[in-house]
């Protein structure tokens, strides 16, 4: 059974460390951290998560922290952070021309054919000359182009890319997930958009690290990609994970929507 921490007048101990790691002060924004910590517990995701990048303070600093393993070392995955970058209460806003965000979490986290990575996306880009990268490693990634495009790969070796049209908006909670060798799930605010047809990892990696609003070099060192790589997106609850269901993403995508709203930042 799970006490409910406001009545007990204590909180989750992994959403303390947390809260205490940062720090956060503000009442509002440590119970909204409380609550996300025990949604993803109660549907059982917490224990396939390897990071979580939460994103709503102003600062560097502060936003630079994993929520599953707050500890200021790069083997927690803490976020270094290159070139321009602006914090808001919003998320983290790449400037499209030098910023990228090196997370230090390397494909080798993951089981073969086992991946999720999810972004809850805040802004429109329209009319992209290029794709614009949000994640970039050797393996697995996630772009935008067009107003109304997005395409990725998780954990792909070959095949087709996981695309599909957005309807209206580029704003809302992007997931990728892959459970089997042959197939890649893209989904959109928790629903099935696309299952595309891609060969999975089968053999060992190393030095492959996942970078944010940009590219791996492929060495395992932070990417400077050329210029049409980087990602002028806001993005906010980034994470990385062990491979999904559809009840599992929609559950996901649930608790991250319902810790949003809790801030005031929802987009839908």
């Amino acid at each position: 059974m799970i006490i409910n921490p406001y009545i007990y007048g204590g909180y989750d101990a992994d959403a303390l460390s947390y809260i205490n790691a940062v720090p956060i002060t503000n009442v509002t924004q440590k119970n909204a951290v409380n609550s996300l910590v025990l949604d993803l517990k109660t549907y059982g995701l917490w224990s396939k998560v390897k990071a979580f990048y939460p994103a709503f303070l102003t600062t560097a600093s502060e936003n630079k922290w994993n929520l599953k393993d707050p500890r200021d070392l790069d083997v927690a995955y803490r976020l270094t952070f290159f070139g321009g970058f602006t914090h808001s209460s919003d998320g983290m806003l790449g400037n499209g021309t030098t910023a990228y965000a090196y997370t230090h979490v390397p494909d080798s986290a993951f089981s073969f054919n086992n991946m999720t990575a999810g972004w809850y996306n805040m802004n429109n880009l329209a009319n992209l000359a290029t794709s614009r990268f949000a994640i970039g490693s050797a393996y697995t990634k996630m772009q935008f182009r067009y107003f109304d495009s997005f395409s990725g790969s998780i954990q792909r070796i070959t095949g087709t890319q996981n695309s599909f049209t957005n309807s209206s908006t580029q704003k809302g909670m992007y997931v990728l997930t892959r459970q089997n060798s042959t197939q890649a799930l893209a989904y959109k605010n928790g629903v099935l958009q696309n299952t595309a047809t891609q060969t999975g990892v089968t053999t060992s990696w190393s030095g492959r690290i996942i970078v944010l609003f940009g590219d791996d070099n492929g060495a395992g060192t932070p990417s400077a990609p050329t210029v049409n790589l980087y990602g002028a997106w806001q993005g906010n609850c980034i994470f990385f994970a062990d491979g999904m269901n559809g009840t599992e993403v929609a559950n996901m995508t649930t608790a991250i929507n319902t810790f949003n709203t809790a801030l005031g930042r929802n987009v839908y």
